[in-house]
């Protein structure tokens, strides 16, 4: 249950903050990349009592919630999931081949690959997509 709970969580949260350093435009985009590298370097070991001081106070001691929230963001996965937000466009240009001479089979395999994640959560969530459209509109 934990696993999968840190799982999902890494997988929403890095994705989302990877996005966001690697296609989003911000003062400052620059220094809290750098600061997020930085972090890196500090081991974990550092950072046990802290947490633990924390989790006490906000009374999730002996909580599944005190191993979840910690693990939910990792500054690994966000620079991971940037890297790869600024080389998935690269990665299927460079199967077109040289002068477009490559396999257009393969290289719509990859764009449908490269779509999937995004169509599987549209269809999932069509519901609260499309009443967010609709009432976006309405007033009063």
């Amino acid at each position: 249950m934990v696993a999968n709970a840190v799982t999902l969580a890494q997988l929403v949260l890095c994705s989302m903050a990877g996005f966001a350093f690697a296609r989003l435009r911000f003062p400052g985009r620059q220094f809290l990349f750098f600061l997020l590298l930085a972090s890196l370097m500090i081991p974990n070991q550092v950072t046990v009592i802290p947490i633990f001081l924390i989790m006490k106070t906000l009374g999730l001691v002996d909580n599944h919630l005190a191993i979840i929230l910690p693990g939910m963001v990792s500054a690994f996965g966000i620079s991971l999931m940037r890297q790869f937000y600024l080389t998935l466009p690269q990665g299927i240009a460079l199967l077109q081949g040289y002068m477009q001479s490559g396999n257009p089979a393969v290289v719509m395999a990859a764009v449908t690959l490269a779509i999937l994640p995004i169509l599987i959560v549209f269809v999932l969530a069509q519901r609260w997509i499309v009443d967010a459209f609709v009432h976006s509109g309405l007033k009063g």
